[in-house]
């Protein structure tokens, strides 16, 4: 599931009955190749069962990750049962919320435009237009699911101190947005001293493929129980110094990176630009002054409000134009637009330098450009 991960690991007995049961926490640190920390708590409890010669536990755990764009957390919880030959252990895993990280994303139009439109909105001819969009992503996701696996004793040596087990288990992995996947895996651990643990694993999954996963596991010498106490309460010596194990579990939060493709339509929106001049911080959009020579009261200037006389809206245009502002590169984008609908006789007028007279009268062509949509070379 990953390149590889370094831990430290405590086992610490909160509560005991020597010979009986344990409740224990088990704190750990975790450090992935790549120097991304991570850990784990985790709350256990565990009984002898004198009839079956058995060891019962069920505990809790909360597990912590650095992921390459956050953090990840998980909660866990599991049950097993030990004894002096064989094992089982059944693990669940689930990650808190939807931690799915975007590592990288890219946007394209797809092209293909409908319903485009065009319409004034206040001093702007504002251009409209549906287009298909693909949205391509990798992500980060972290992986949550089950596990149910069991270890068997193939030999053992020095009363017990060393041994061979092999190892299976069935498990799944799911998250929100991919597929589930179910695999297997097959192991063997030798204990060659009571210290130290070797180990190799092969998995199978339809999410990670196929892995070989090696390790090796140093640890302190146990505390445990001398022969003659548990002589006295006739328990099985060899299940009973189990009480104090780590629990068999994935010590760290799956990720997988996935890619993938997301296909959708977007509204653009954006004002028509002057194409013979302007810059790229300052594109130069047209700006109209609407006039309605019939209109009853005197507006602003927009669209929703237009003025009612050709001389105000002259003034706005020339106020506003790129020379009278400093900006001579957009001189050229004022544009007074009369419309025609009720036109009283009005007197001859004169037209400032950089400002342009249109009309509804006749169709009037007005080149034009749009980073987001094709070229208009001539708009009406």
């Amino acid at each position: 599931w990953m390149n590889g991960l370094s831990r430290i690991s405590g086992w610490i007995p909160v509560s005991q009955q020597i010979g009986e049961s344990v409740t224990f926490i088990e704190p750990r640190l975790v450090v992935d190749n790549e120097g991304n920390l991570g850990g784990n708590f985790l709350l256990g409890h565990r009984e002898y069962d004198d009839d079956q010669e058995r060891l019962w536990a069920g505990y809790l755990y909360v597990d912590v990750r650095e992921a390459e764009r956050g953090v990840c957390d998980q909660l866990g919880l599991g049950m097993e049962t030990l004894g002096d030959k064989w094992d089982v252990h059944l693990n669940g895993y689930i990650p808190i919320g939807t931690c799915r990280k975007t590592l990288e994303e890219n946007f394209f139009s797809t092209g293909g435009g409908v319903n485009s439109s065009a319409n004034f909105v206040e001093n702007q001819l504002v251009l409209s237009e549906t287009q298909g969009a693909v949205r391509t992503f990798t992500d980060q996701v972290a992986v949550g699911g089950f596990d149910l696996g069991g270890t068997f004793e193939l030999a053992e040596w020095d009363d017990g101190d060393g041994d061979l087990r092999a190892h299976a288990a069935i498990y799944h992995l799911g998250a929100i947005g991919i597929d589930d996947a179910f695999g297997w895996r097959l192991g063997l651990e030798a204990r060659p001293v009571e210290q130290i643990v070797l180990g190799v694993m092969y998995q199978e999954d339809e999410m990670f493929g196929s892995n070989v996963m090696a390790s090796i596991t140093a640890s302190l010498p146990r505390v445990r129980p001398k022969d003659d106490v548990l002589e006295e309460f006739e328990r099985n010596f060899e299940v009973v110094e189990r009480l104090g194990e780590p629990i068999r579990r994935n010590h760290t939060i799956v990720m997988n990176t996935i890619s993938g493709r997301e296909d959708d339509l977007i509204e653009i929106e954006e004002p028509l630009f002057n194409p013979q001049n302007g810059t790229d911080e300052n594109p130069g959009a047209y700006r109209f002054i609407h006039v309605d020579l019939g209109a009853a009261s005197n507006g602003d200037g927009t669209a929703e409000s237009p003025y009612n006389n050709i001389d105000d809206a002259l003034a706005d245009a020339s106020d506003n134009s790129g020379t009278a502002l400093g900006n001579p590169e957009t001189a050229e984008n004022q544009i007074v637009y009369v419309d025609a609908s009720s036109s009283p006789d009005i007197d001859a007028f004169e037209i400032p330098a950089g400002v342009r007279v249109l009309s509804q009268a006749p169709t009037q062509i007005l080149n034009g450009s749009n980073d987001a949509f094709s070229t208009f070379d001539q708009v009406p």
